[in-house]
């Protein structure tokens, strides 16, 4: 084989030698030109007396996938139709007109070399060419000499393996000894290598639809086609158009892939009429093109990966010569919010004037950005606030391809809804090898924003035509995203740290790592006015005090400092916490006085006995694995498991200086976060700052342990921590990536999937009342729960059962006659499930691994720890059998008091939400209403641990 690529080589360098001897003595002949223009231009003219074509180089863009090799005899001849040739996707250079007309030689080197006798294979089919297919209109018949003019069998059938060539970056073979016949044509047409060969692909593509399709190519429509209303066959009980959307709502709801999907299709098929009256299409490609109605417009920019310059298409840089490409996709913000608004619904979610009590922070709009703008008058009704954020994902596994789409979440939409995938805009995608350069996003979506800040009329589902304004507020990502979007150094260069100027300095003998010692006398605090005279003098050699430059983002948003948010996800848990964990779990240095790696079996012991509730996504797992848990896993093994694991083994002087850090996230991540709160949580955060490097190694004093100093004013600024957190935004990318199937064009897929599942919601609500729209319902909104019966907003789990007079506790009877409650019929169930959070009795088997029977309930207005013992329904009737008669749902609960609380660094302060407990004889019978919550319970070395939830907003 390499004796196969070296003779093909040597033919390469051969004629391009020659080209270039015979290019060297004809330069002077060249007319009406100063210079020979770039090879990189995208259009080039041939002169008013050209004939034919010379032997020059033209540039094929690869562009193809090995599909089918041309089996029919052709006929080629070249020859322009008018004074002016123009090709697509490379450059031909013609200067003299040649004596008579040639014809095209491919080289394996992405050249075609104009010759007398040229050759062109393509790859390789399962099925030649039929005679009698449709061809492009461009394409003739005549022009090909496909028309049964010559039926010679084409020599390329004879040529052995060892001749043919072929280039992966076209996806073509060349075979440079195969003859092709050279007679007379009777149609003249312009030779454009790019478009003529992707005509002809495609044509021999057709019924082939497992390949990828090009969303670009599809015609662009505002309404639904003629046929959608049609039935799918006559007499049948659905119609084309519900046909579609269902399939297309189990499509995105189970991720399938283009295979599947057009699997699907002909399994379908199978189960319909074969009649003439059936419009049912097995076609992936006429299924996208279907919805090419609510996709709107789409903008493609091309730019050089290596000067950023943007290029006119998929050519060579003309400035630095580099051919690596990036792509920006364009997608319209105002389209997509208007699908938002269309949704029933969707507006009256929308929360504009929140009651704000001063000194406590619950969400967004408590935060001192949002209050000073509200009393400026710029927020009100109708004005809705963006929070931006931005993160790069690996396209595919064996490429160095990167997506870095830009994702605009609605502050005024509820927490729950805020960051599903239907409510988030997505104007942009940025799809590359390398990183967007700082400030092209915003740029590129300037104008959008400050069309929507101005004011847009919007049909507003049950409420006509309002004008909404929307303006970016605030904005969050990792650390490095962060310095990107702010145009500023990253984490390892001088004056890197957002928030403040502190310079910090180079770790002794790691020039990529910088550190920054705590030192509050330096620690000046950054303004926006400070940030613009910065970005006026910074350059991208020479920042001053970290800005390289002028912010985008400063013409988008009223105060882009204050409004940059600090990550807890990657510079909390994921970080810091992380750090700290692996020190503890060191080996490399086990004399070091921090190490306690001889006990990590004990500790694995502990931490795999305990079993998380319900609403735990994960297990835990052994500390073995630590360099592979997720961040999830890091954050409840902070604030839940940590301090009791390491209760006993951890000395008490480490596990104070640890309990302070697990305080001050317990403080900063709750439901709400009064100044008290806040004025605490930055006191303990200060101390473990500063004792951080007496504790451990001083090299490690890194921006992720800087910024906790910053936190506090963080959650002033914007509200609870978990505002700017991008745990629930960091699975949206993975999202985005199921929707590429297949390397090619994987832009284009993201952009048009993008589209429909932002639409989807409203294409399902506006079915007709069927079983089609039922179907679809049940579909996007799966329950992994089977309920029996929904009751006062909480689902009853499992089977009521009948609780025999005789059978029921005398603890039970007491709590009943104390609380004045009286029935006639008793039943008991063993679960319920309400809001995000299930509850299970203490009497169940429902799972070993799991344990839900502890929660946070509230009795006589004071917040309570306890066990469900069982669940009760109580009638006031005496039918025999299940009716449906009123009743009422209680629990009852064993309640557990404190007997033990961790310390911190400060005297005073102690960590809230994890503490040692105590059973009691005391019972309580709550209402579903009045359960706040479901703990974790920690069963360790014979003592009784719970963790109650930080806050009911983020899923664990």
């Amino acid at each position: 084989m390499d004796d196969e690529n070296t003779s093909s080589d040597a033919r390469s360098d051969a004629a391009t030698a020659e080209f270039e001897q015979r290019e060297s003595q004809s330069e002077h002949n060249v007319p009406n030109s100063a210079e020979k223009p770039p090879a990189s231009s995208f259009f080039q003219p041939v002169s008013d007396s050209f004939c034919g074509f010379r032997r020059e180089p033209i540039q094929l863009q690869p562009a193809f996938e090995p599909f089918y090799q041309l089996t029919a005899p052709t006929s080629v001849q070249f020859q322009p139709a008018s004074s002016e040739v123009f090709t697509q996707g490379g450059a031909i250079e013609f200067s003299q007109p040649c004596a008579e007309p040639l014809t095209p030689q491919v080289q394996p080197s992405h050249q075609v070399l104009v010759s007398h006798e040229p050759q062109l294979v393509l790859p390789q089919t399962q099925s030649p060419l039929l005679l009698n297919q449709e061809f492009p209109s461009r394409l003739s018949e005549q022009s090909l000499g496909l028309c049964g003019q010559q039926q010679q069998q084409p020599t390329c059938a004879t040529q052995s393996q060892a001749d043919l060539h072929f280039d992966l970056s076209t996806g073509l073979e060349f075979n440079p000894d195969i003859t092709v016949s050279n007679e007379a044509v009777q149609e003249n047409w312009e030779f454009q290598p790019e478009q003529e060969l992707s005509e002809l692909i495609s044509l021999m593509t057709v019924g082939d639809e497992d390949h990828e399709f090009n969303p670009e190519d599809y015609d662009y429509q505002e309404t639904v086609p003629e046929n959608g209303n049609s039935p799918l066959y006559n007499g049948a009980p659905i119609t084309f158009h519900e046909s579609l959307i269902a399939i297309l709502t189990f499509s995105l709801s189970f991720h399938l892939s283009g295979a599947c999907i057009k699997a699907l299709f002909d399994l379908i098929f199978l189960h319909l009429p074969k009649t003439a009256d059936n419009i049912f299409k097995t076609s992936l490609s006429a299924f996208k093109n279907y919805f090419s109605y609510i996709q709107g417009p789409k903008i493609f920019k091309y730019y050089c990966s290596k000067c950023f310059v943007e290029l006119p298409a998929k050519t060579k840089c003309a400035t630095c010569k580099n051919s690596k490409i990036c792509y920006i996709v364009k997608l319209s913000m105002q389209q997509q919010l208007q699908a938002m608004l269309k949704r029933t619904g969707f507006y009256n979610m929308l929360k504009f004037n929140c009651d704000h009590v001063p000194g406590h922070y619950s969400d967004v709009y408590d935060g001192e950005l949002y209050q000073d703008l509200k009393s400026k008058g710029v927020l009100g009704q109708d004005v809705l606030t963006l929070q931006w954020y931005t993160d790069g994902a690996a396209l595919f596994s064996s490429s160095k391809m990167n997506v870095w789409p830009l994702y605009f979440s609605i502050n005024e939409l509820p927490y729950s809804k805020r960051f599903k995938k239907e409510n988030l805009l997505v104007p942009l995608i940025w799809c590359g090898t390398v990183k967007p350069p700082s400030n092209l996003l915003i740029s590129e979506v300037h104008d959008d924003l400050q069309e929507l800040k101005a004011g847009v009329k919007f049909e507003v589902a049950g409420e006509g035509e309002k004008d909404i304004r929307a303006e970016i507020l605030n904005g969050t990502g990792d650390t490095p995203a962060r310095s990107l979007m702010l145009n500023m150094t990253q984490f390892n260069g001088a004056c890197s740290c957002q928030v403040c100027e502190q310079d910090g300095e180079p770790r002794p003998g790691c020039p990529g790592v910088r550190l920054f010692p705590f030192d509050e006398d330096k620690m000046e605090i950054r303004t926006l006015e400070n940030m613009r005279m910065y970005g006026n003098t910074g350059t991208e050699l020479h920042p001053t005090k970290g800005v390289k430059g002028p912010c985008a983002l400063d013409s988008v948003m009223s105060n882009y400092v204050v409004g940059t948010g600090i990550d807890v996800m990657h510079q909390l848990f994921g970080g810091v916490n992380k750090k700290v964990l692996k020190n503890l779990l060191s080996t490399k240095a086990p004399a070091k006085k921090w190490s306690i790696s001889q006990h990590q079996k004990v500790l694995d012991e502990r931490l795999l006995s305990i079993k998380p509730p319900m609403h735990v996504v994960r297990c835990p797992r052994s500390l073995n694995d630590v360099s592979y848990w997720k961040t999830s896993e890091l954050k409840l093994w902070l604030n839940d498991y940590s301090l009791p694991v390491l209760n006993g083994v951890l000395p008490d002087s480490y596990l104070k200086h640890h309990g302070s850090l697990v305080a001050a996230s317990h403080l900063l991540n709750a439901n709400t976060v009064t100044s008290q709160s806040l004025d605490i949580a930055g006191s303990l955060l200060k101390k473990y700052v500063s004792q951080y490097s007496d504790f451990y190694d001083p090299n490690q004093m890194t921006m992720n342990v800087h910024l906790l100093l910053h936190l506090p004013q963080t959650v002033a600024n914007l509200g609870p921590a978990w505002v700017s957190s991008c745990f629930p935004l960091e699975s949206i990318n993975g999202v985005i990536l199921k929707l590429v199937h297949g390397t090619r064009w994987a832009e284009k897929q993201i952009a048009t999937s993008v589209q429909l599942v932002l639409n989807l919601p409203e294409l399902v609500s506006e079915l007709p009342d069927s079983s089609s729209k039922t179907f679809c319902k049940n579909v996007m909104d799966r329950r992994k729960h089977k309920t029996a019966e929904v009751l006062e907003g909480s689902a009853i789990i499992g089977k009521c059962e009948t609780f025999p007079e005789e059978d029921i506790p005398l603890a039970t009877r007491k709590v009943l006659q104390s609380n004045n409650i009286f029935y006639k019929k008793m039943l008991k169930f063993k679960c319920l499930k309400r809001g995000r959070y299930v509850y299970v009795a203490a009497s169940s088997n429902v799972s070993t691994c799991r344990d839900s029977t502890a929660a946070k309930y509230k009795c006589n207005n004071e917040s309570n720890i306890g066990f469900v013992q069982t669940f009760l329904r109580l009638y006031v009737c005496e039918c025999a059998d299940k009716c449906s008669c009123a009743s009422q749902i209680f629990a009852l609960i064993q309640k557990a008091k404190v007997v033990m609380r961790f310390k911190t660094l400060i005297p005073d302060v102690e960590v809230p939400n994890v503490c040692q407990y105590k059973r009691t004889k005391i019972f309580h019978l709550v209402p579903p209403s009045d359960l706040e919550g479901s703990c974790i319970v920690m069963n360790i070395n014979q003592k009784l641990y719970i963790s109650v939830p930080l806050n009911d907003m983020e899923v664990e």
